[in-house]
This record gives structure tokens, C-alpha cells and sequence, in this order.
């Protein structure tokens, strides 16, 4: 498992085109994933799609304590690495990691085809640079 050192802002796949998603990347497997907080009314997921495809792979709520937890980027890393990088190895190991790459690469050729070229992925630091 490899943590990347810098938050970014991802491009998700969705419905209705790529959407821009703030997180962080984890390397699992060979496969790049995003984690990333999502408020959603008034509760919270951490959202974890595949980088190049945005594609969804896991949405997981977490609860007050989780949230004071997840405050400071180190402890919501670990959190990622402890409680939730498990469901994803979990996925992994469940459909093979070869099913994984090439439902991933159909993802990726489908959303390029619906809606263009996934917009760049940016470096936080490099995006507050250039306000």
C-alpha cells in the first residue's frame, strides 16, 4: 500500500459527467484509488474511486467520532489505511485483480467516449499556488 504525500483534486465518473472530488491517493494493490470526504445532507462518506476511470468502488459512511478523527490529514490516512483500504482489498481479492483492471478499462473507454477526457488530476498545493 503506498500513500501518496499530497491531497488532490480527482475527476469521479458520474452520471452526468466527471465531477471534481477532493481527497487523497492510495496505491492498493497496483490499482491508484482516491478517498475522499463527501458530505452528503448532514452526514459523511468516504468516497473511494479507481483514479484513471473515477470509477465508484466503495462509499462508506462514518459517524461523529470518525469525522473529529479524519480532522488532520495523518490521522484520516490512517484511518483510510485501518478501516477502510480493508473493504477494498477485500473487493480485490474477491472478483481477482485482472477482473478489476478490466472492468476498470471499460469504465475509463466509456466515460471518455459519453463525456470527453478526464480533466486533469491537480496537486492541492499546485491549484492554491495559482489562486
Amino acid at each position: 500500500m503506498k500513500v501518496y504525500e499530497k491531497d488532490r483534486v480527482f475527476q469521479r465518473a458520474t452520471k452526468v459527467g466527471w465531477m471534481a472530488a477532493q481527497g487523497s491517493q492510495i496505491t492498493i494493490s497496483g490499482i491508484d484509488f482516491a478517498f475522499c470526504p463527501v458530505r452528503r445532507n448532514k452526514s459523511l462518506t468516504i468516497d473511494v474511486f479507481e483514479v484513471s476511470s473515477g470509477t465508484l468502488t466503495a462509499s462508506v459512511p462514518i459517524d461523529i467520532v470518525d469525522i473529529y478523527i479524519c480532522g488532520a490529514r495523518d490521522t484520516a490516512i490512517e484511518f483510510y489505511k485501518d478501516e477502510i483500504a480493508p473493504a477494498i482489498i477485500f473487493k480485490i481479492n474477491h472478483f481477482g485483480i485482472d477482473e478489476m483492471k478490466s472492468e476498470i478499462e471499460r469504465m475509463k473507454k466509456q466515460m471518455i467516449s459519453d463525456f470527453g477526457e478526464r480533466p486533469k488530476i491537480v496537486d492541492l498545493e499546485e491549484e492554491n499556488n495559482e489562486i
